[in-house]
C-alpha cells in the first residue's frame, strides 16, 4: 500500500487511525470535484477525532443529519462522515464513512482503527455504547 498512514501499524502501534483515513476520502472527493470544476477547499484540518467531531458541527462544508437521512444520502452517493466524540477527553472518538455504490453490499460503514474494513453501524458492544451520540454529517456540494 503506498499510503502509510492506512498501513496498520505504520506507526509502531496495533491500530491505524480512523481520523487520517477519513482525511484521504475527504482528500480524494475534494481532488474529483476539482477535475471537474466544483467547488473545492473543503478538506478537513489535521486534528484528531474529537476535535473533527466539533469542527464537522461548525462547517459551513457539512450539513447535520438524522442516521436515517445520512443512509439513504450515502445511498444516493453523497459523503457522509460519521463522528464520535469521546466524552473522556483523553480518550480518543472515532470517524468512518458511510458507504456508497457496490460497498454498501459490504457492510454501511467504511472502518478504520483497531480492525479495518466495511461493518454495520451496530456492530459489536464498542459501537452500541457509541451509538446514541454518533453524529453524521454530508458534504454539501
Amino acid at each position: 500500500m503506498s499510503n502509510t498512514s492506512l498501513v496498520k501499524g505504520w506507526d509502531g502501534g496495533k491500530n491505524t487511525w480512523c481520523n487520517r483515513a477519513t482525511m484521504n476520502v475527504v482528500e480524494a472527493v475534494e481532488s474529483g470535484m476539482a477535475a471537474t470544476g466544483s467547488k473545492t477547499n473543503i478538506s478537513l484540518p489535521w486534528e484528531n477525532a474529537n476535535n473533527l467531531t466539533d469542527w464537522l458541527a461548525k462547517s459551513p462544508n457539512y450539513k447535520s443529519l438524522t442516521m436515517d437521512d445520512a443512509l439513504k444520502q450515502a445511498k444516493a452517493g453523497n459523503l457522509v462522515i460519521t463522528a464520535w466524540k469521546n466524552p473522556v477527553s483523553t480518550k480518543s472518538g472515532h470517524l468512518t464513512t458511510l458507504s456508497v455504490g457496490d460497498n454498501i453490499a459490504k457492510g454501511v460503514s467504511a472502518h478504520i482503527g483497531g480492525t479495518n474494513g466495511f461493518r454495520k453501524l451496530s456492530g459489536g458492544a464498542y459501537y452500541a455504547d457509541m451509538m446514541p451520540s454518533v453524529k453524521y454529517y454530508m458534504l454539501i456540494k
